[in-house]
C-alpha cells in the first residue's frame, strides 16, 4: 500500500500507476523502487490496527510523513452524541433481533398448561385452540403474528391434534390444510389439488409445505 503526498499532505491512497509524467519525463513506476516512487510523490503507507472502540470513546486517524513512509496513528476521542445514539440503537436493534429469536426458536411444550382459544393477533409459533376451547391444538408456523384466523389462512398453522395421518398416494383430492407422511417427514397441504403421479410433496413444494 502507497500513498502519494503533495506539499507534505495525503492526497492520494493505493498503488502508483504504470507511468506518470515528472518534470516533462515518464516514470516507470511498476518496479516499485523506492527512489523513483519518491521522485513521483509515491511513499510507503504504514497503518497499525484500530484499537478498540468503549462504550463512550472512539478513535480518529491521523496520518503523518516523515519524509520517506506515511504512518497513520490513532487519537482517541469522546464520541458525539450521534454516534452515541446510533451505538444505542445498534444495541436495541439486537436486543430486539435476540428477542424473536427467542420467540421463533423456543417453542413452548404444546402439553404444559392450559391452552389458550385464539386470538387476534396470534404470535409465531404461539399454540393456541380452534375454534374454542374444545378445539383441536393449532400452532402457528408462518413465522409471523397472524390476524387471519386458521380457517382464513389454513397453511400458518399446523394442527398439533390431527389424527392418524396417512401416507402421500396419487389419485386423492386433497384440500387445504391436509396432511401427509411422505418419506418419514410429515407435510400439509398448501393449495387444493389431486394429487398426481410424481407429484410428490418433496417434487410441488408450491402444493406442500413441510411441517415437521
Amino acid at each position: 500500500m502507497f500513498a502519494h503526498v503533495t506539499d507534505g499532505v495525503v492526497d492520494r491512497k493505493g498503488y502508483p500507476p504504470r507511468l506518470q509524467l515528472v518534470d516533462g519525463e515518464w516514470l516507470d513506476l511498476r518496479p516499485l523502487d523506492p527512489a523513483v516512487l519518491a521522485l513521483a510523490g509515491w511513499f510507503p503507507y504504514e497503518r497499525d490496527d484500530r484499537p478498540e472502540d468503549t462504550a463512550t470513546t472512539t478513535w480518529d486517524p491521523v496520518e503523518s510523513f516523515d519524509g520517506s513512509t506515511v504512518t497513520v496513528g490513532w487519537v482517541e476521542r469522546d464520541k458525539t452524541d450521534g454516534e452515541l445514539l446510533l451505538a444505542a440503537r445498534v444495541t436495541s436493534l439486537e436486543e430486539r433481533v435476540d428477542a424473536i429469536e427467542e420467540i421463533v426458536l423456543d417453542r413452548p411444550d404444546p402439553d404444559e398448561g392450559e391452552t389458550p382459544v385464539w386470538s387476534s393477533p396470534c404470535p409465531p409459533n404461539a399454540v393456541r385452540r380452534w375454534p374454542d376451547e374444545n378445539g383441536d391444538r393449532l400452532r402457528n408456523v408462518s413465522g409471523a403474528w397472524l390476524v387471519a384466523t386458521p380457517d382464513e389462512y389454513p397453511i400458518g398453522y399446523v394442527n398439533l391434534d390431527v389424527g392418524q395421518v396417512d401416507e402421500w398416494a396419487a389419485g386423492v383430492a386433497y384440500v387445504t390444510g391436509d396432511q401427509v407422511t411422505y418419506l418419514g417427514l410429515t407435510y400439509q397441504c398448501a393449495q387444493a389439488h389431486t394429487s398426481q403421479a410424481g407429484w410428490f410433496p418433496t417434487a410441488v413444494p408450491a402444493l406442500w409445505t413441510l411441517v415437521g
